[in-house]
């Protein structure tokens, strides 16, 4: 078994394209040659800068920032490389912003300092909890929690789901049990 990791809709891409026989995304497909199955949802992405970040100051009264508010100040995203999504931005709020390549570069940067962004909890929880990393107040968010995020495993409907990949697919969801789950229940 090989494990290949790809950012934002690339796993369809390396499925439709026979590089990949299964692939797990956070993204419902709903291409005609794609099955697609439910396997969990995780607390989803929250919107953090660095502790010492100019957007960690608290505000006064202000249920949350606004794009105004956002504009001055660096937002770090995920590029999608996916020839098909070039227009497609998934929760940019700035009007700067420096596109990477992966999650962990993301983390990076904005643990450094150089800007704020959305990040999946279950990657940030210690450390919001430890204070190296604040929550940003959206205001399009209203103090609102932010929506779970799917997983979903999804394949071609014209190859065959051999011994391996059904084995997995069965442990993912007898693991998950397509229940939310927990920050603390990842593996």
């Amino acid at each position: 078994m090989e494990l290949v990791t790809a950012p934002m809709t690339m796993a369809l891409s390396l499925v439709l394209d026979g590089d990949c026989d299964l692939g797990l995304t956070a993204a419902q497909e709903t291409d005609a040659h794609i099955e697609s199955e439910a396997v969990a949802a995780f607390p989803g992405m929250v919107p953090v800068c660095a502790g010492g970040h100019p957007l960690a100051a608290p505000r006064d009264g202000t249920v949350g920032l606004t794009t105004v508010d956002l504009a001055d100040h660096l937002q770090i995203v995920v590029a999608d490389p996916a020839a098909d999504a070039q227009a497609v931005s998934y929760a940019v709020f700035s009007q700067q912003t420096l596109r990477v390549s992966d999650l962990a570069t993301k983390h990076a940067l904005i643990l450094a300092g150089a800007g704020w962004g959305h990040l999946p909890l279950w990657l940030v929880a210690a450390d919001l909890g430890e204070g190296r990393l604040c929550e940003v107040p959206l205001a399009a968010r209203n103090g609102l929690p932010g929506p779970l995020l799917p997983l979903y495993t999804i394949r071609r409907i014209d190859r065959v789901r051999g011994p391996a990949m059904e084995s997995l697919c069965r442990l993912m969801i007898a693991h998950f049990g397509g229940q939310p789950q927990a920050t603390s229940a990842l593996p």
